[in-house]
């Protein structure tokens, strides 16, 4: 059941369904579509609450390159690289005002350089019954 946290300016967009997904770093143990994830904001600090759980329903890999390039990574297709259009629609899916406001949070987070090893995560909304049997989302 893999968890992931929030900065609180996204946590309205994530509780109303206008944000949907989310680009992380993969991890050593991925997520899979059919997991139910666990959505926080303020995640591993005092100040932590549950938005939702939810089920995942895609990952897809994704890679951005120094240059701010963005491309899906598909193993038969190989790197599909993402327009200004795409970048705009990925970015205000993800909750940001636009794609400008996406890549300075990039380059404010992570600098300048190449993150090869992305994933866009997408959930359902509304999130379902938490495993102790209160609604969420």
């Amino acid at each position: 059941m893999p968890a992931y946290g929030f900065q609180r300016r996204f946590a309205p967009k994530v509780r109303d369904g206008s944000k949907r997904h989310t680009i992380r770093k993969q991890r050593k143990r991925p997520t899979r579509p059919g997991d139910l994830l666990w959505l926080y904001v303020d995640r591993r600090m005092r100040t932590q609450e549950l938005i939702m759980f939810t089920d995942c329903v895609a990952v897809r890999p994704m890679k951005r390159m120094a240059s701010g390039e963005w491309y899906f990574v598909d193993k038969i297709l190989g790197d599909l690289p993402l327009d200004r259009g795409d970048l705009e629609q990925l970015a205000k899916g993800d909750g940001f005002e636009d794609r400008h406001d996406m890549e300075k949070w990039f380059d404010r987070t992570h600098g300048r350089k190449p993150l090869p090893d992305l994933e866009l995560i997408s959930w359902r909304y509304p999130g379902r019954e938490a495993p102790n049997g209160k609604a969420e989302g």
